[in-house]
């Protein structure tokens, strides 16, 4: 079995074992269960899955602990991932700091490719997954600056390095963010919307997002939000339409 999926066990075991807590140690935990449905999946300038799909996502929280899980799954292929987070946030009062590792899967193994199960851990290329480290800030209100740097640490040849630096405002009834991220490492197959085409070195993500919350009633809310992305990269554009389920 797995790592990650020993982590994942323990943690629900935890969670719902009233042996091993107490009433006030329980209250430090929450449990956060959402689904995305949107017209396309692109992830950090590079479109993944050019069709609609839905991205269930799931976050276990013990204090600034998070242990979160996101799979995409395409609505009208069979195209699918799954991605694990493990963060930890540190709250200042000049903003919050979250060092992150992140287990990507399928890596970009062809889908026919035998070795491209979720238990192949193998590197230099040839596993399923690629991990990486990151570590994001979130600035306050009176200052709502967002910057987010990577890497890949693990089974990515490249070691591709990606840095993006966001600013949150609000337009009218909408929450909105513009932001500009760059690909640092000198080639990439992994931030590339065709594996086959590599990008280089620059600007790959250029991007508007606003959101708005439609309210249907006191404990029932569905978040709506439109995303229009650039890639000079690869000299494309694509608006993403979707909404939230939780």
């Amino acid at each position: 079995m797995c790592k990650q999926v020993r982590i994942f066990i323990v943690l629900i075991y935890i969670l719902f074992s009233p042996q091993i807590f107490s009433q006030t140690e329980k209250s430090n935990f929450s449990f956060y269960l959402s689904a995305d449905f949107l017209s396309s999946y692109v992830w950090r300038g590079a479109v993944l899955q050019g069709r609609p799909v839905i991205q269930p996502f799931g976050s276990f929280n013990y204090k600034n602990i998070e242990l979160s899980v996101l799979g995409s799954q395409n609505l009208v292929t069979s195209g699918s991932s799954f991605v694990t987070y493990l963060a930890y946030h540190i709250k200042t009062p000049i903003g919050t700091f979250s060092p992150m590792f992140v287990d990507f899967y399928p890596s970009l193994l062809s889908s026919t490719d035998p070795e491209n199960h979720f238990f192949n851990y193998k590197t230099n290329g040839f596993g399923a997954h690629v991990l990486e480290t990151n570590i994001t800030y979130e600035g306050t209100k009176k200052f709502p600056l967002r910057i987010f740097a990577s890497v890949d640490v693990y089974n990515d040849p490249e070691k591709a390095a990606y840095l993006e630096v966001g600013y949150r405002f609000p337009i009218s009834e909408y929450n909105c963010i513009l932001y500009v991220g760059t690909l640092l490492s000198e080639k990439s197959a992994w931030y590339a919307s065709d594996p086959s085409k590599p990008i280089r070195r620059g600007v790959n993500n250029i991007g508007f997002t606003a959101t708005k919350d439609l309210i249907l009633s006191e404990s029932f809310k569905i978040p709506f939000r439109g995303t229009f992305t650039v890639n000079p990269a690869e000299k494309r554009a694509i608006f993403v339409f979707g909404f939230r389920v939780e």
